[in-house]
């Protein structure tokens, strides 16, 4: 049987005997309808945005986002999000941190994600604001403390001068963490290199696997070194501010209607 699988920019085709295969589990592909503006509008509405913008207003506001590297909607985050920030118009900072973690900074897919964030403060009409990809060689870099796993946790110096937290994070299911989420914008998303490799090194342990993490609901499923460690980095770094965060799961840059709440 011959079975395509996406590798890089293009498809690898493999030849496998059928004598081998048990079955073909393939990731969900949502109807053309789909419209993931809408699915958003329709989400971003109620309480909890309300306490946001109360909780923002006048305050400095750090955003962490995802980097180039993820396959998320951002056009359609970024078109609903000028919505969100446009009331905190009035006297507040904005800083836009893209989560590299150990990544390149500077790479093609960031540089696009610095201007739609770019276009989308303005759209909000946020006269403070700035926009900055983490480099986890050359930022300035402070001391949060050592996790219970000795992992020694230096953060971005410009992430702890904000008052308030918005994650935006797609989450998808994760190797050794279990599952990429709004935690991993922290660590390693604005870490130092020597931060990520530390907790990296977990990974070594079988018990980081995909699928289990500690907020899973399944208390059986919540043993996860690494992201034990990256949750309590995490604490060390927010200290007692508020954290918000926009969860989004996705398929090639598209959310399911079915999967909105």
């Amino acid at each position: 049987m011959k079975i395509d699988i996406h590798y890089g920019e293009g498809l690898l085709c493999l030849q496998i005997p059928e004598a081998n295969i048990e079955e073909i589990i393939r990731p969900w592909q949502d109807d053309e309808q789909s419209d993931s503006q809408t699915i958003l509008q329709q989400t971003l509405t109620g309480e909890q945005i309300e306490n946001f913008r109360q909780e923002s207003t006048g305050k400095r506001l750090c955003v962490l986002l995802d980097d180039g590297t993820r396959d998320e909607p951002f056009d359609d985050i970024f078109a609903q999000l000028s919505g969100i920030l446009s009331p905190l118009s009035r006297g507040s900072q904005v800083r836009f941190l893209i989560c590299t973690g150990t990544h390149n900074p500077d790479s093609e897919a960031n540089v696009k994600i610095r201007e739609q964030m770019q276009k989308a403060a303005r759209q909000a009409g946020i006269k403070h604001f700035e926009i900055h990809a983490h480099d986890c060689h050359c930022d300035r870099l402070i001391n949060a403390g050592t996790t219970s796993r000795g992992t020694e946790i230096v953060f971005s110096a410009l992430a702890d001068q904000a008052d308030v937290f918005l994650v935006l994070s797609d989450i998808k299911v994760h190797y050794f963490a279990g599952y990429s989420n709004p935690i991993k914008n922290f660590v390693p998303g604005i870490c130092a290199y020597r931060t990520t490799e530390q907790n990296h090194s977990l990974a070594l342990d079988d018990r980081s696997t995909f699928g289990v993490h500690p907020w899973r609901k399944d208390k059986s499923r919540r043993n996860n070194p690494l992201a034990q460690d990256q949750l309590e980095g995490m604490r060390l770094i927010v200290k007692d501010r508020p954290v918000y965060a926009l969860a989004t799961i996705s398929n090639a840059k598209r959310m399911p209607a079915s999967r909105a709440d």
